[in-house]
């Protein structure tokens, strides 16, 4: 529901229907308002009305979320991609069997055997350690070259 319009002013009736949500200002309001050219409001014979689809607002309010957690999203989502490349590449891509239950089967023991794998060659010190640009004394330094 709306409570107020972006220039401070308060409806004199809002409320939600028919899937969307709409708040009637008076015409005084929006006349003298300086957000009028980027207002959505409609001028009716008893006032303006302001009408807003229930979609639109929920779209208005994952596009936030996921912006807030951006650095967050992409980073697992590059995590995984490297997964998924090498369970392609040993035969995820196509499946020799039918059927939910043993496709189900198949992909949990190639995900299974890919993690074995994985923690063989940490065992063997296969993984290097990242590279630090911070020195002993733990001030951080660029480094150039």
């Amino acid at each position: 529901m709306i409570h107020k319009c972006p220039g401070g002013h308060i409806p004199t009736h809002a409320g939600v229907s028919g899937g969307q949500t709409s708040a009637h200002f008076p015409h005084e309001a929006c006349a003298n308002c300086e957000l009028k050219n980027q207002c959505y409001s409609k001028t009716q014979v008893k006032d303006c009305v302001v009408r807003i689809s229930l979609k639109a607002v929920n779209v208005g309010r994952e596009r936030d979320k996921m912006k807030a957690n951006k650095k967050e999203n992409t980073g697992k989502r590059a995590g995984i991609e490297g997964s998924n490349s090498a369970l392609k590449r040993t035969g995820l891509d196509k499946l020799d069997v039918r059927g939910k239950a043993k496709s189900t089967v198949v992909c949990g023991l190639k995900v299974t055997a890919q993690n074995i794998k994985r923690l063989i060659k940490y065992l063997q010190g296969g993984y290097k350690p990242k590279a630090s640009n911070i020195p002993a004394n733990g001030i951080p330094v660029p480094v150039s070259g």
